[in-house]
């Protein structure tokens, strides 16, 4: 029943973000407003992190079988699409490069950032 509920948290900040996404005569995708929401919400203390953990972990943890589908496709249609395999493959390792190394460039930030918090409170 937690999951549940916790799922229908999820799911209700999703319609609001399609309900946006219909009013708004911008070309941002349902899932950027639901992104954005649900940080409001989180920051704000609307929904604590609690209410929506267990979905939210779960929802992360079959995120890769998302992909499977889209990624079939792509293989079957790869004769058609032959010409542009290699600039694909180009695109996919200069994107998977930038997210990791801006992901370190983060981590690293956030690390100095509470090293300092600590040094500066002991």
């Amino acid at each position: 029943m937690k999951i549940l509920r916790q799922a229908a948290i999820i799911a209700a900040v999703c319609a609001v973000a399609e309900l946006i996404r219909y009013l708004v005569p911008l070309p941002i995708p349902a899932s950027v407003y639901g992104l954005i929401l649900m940080l409001l919400a989180l920051l704000t203390g609307l929904i604590r992190p609690e209410q929506i953990e267990t979905a939210a972990d779960f929802l992360i943890a079959i995120l890769p079988l998302l992909f499977v589908a889209p990624t079939v496709a792509l293989v079957a249609r790869l004769e058609r699409l032959a010409s542009l395999v290699v600039p694909i493959l180009l695109l996919g390792i200069a994107g998977t490069t930038l997210v990791i190394g801006l992901s370190g460039r983060a981590a690293q930030a956030v690390g100095r950032h509470e090293k300092h918090t600590e040094d500066r409170d002991a």
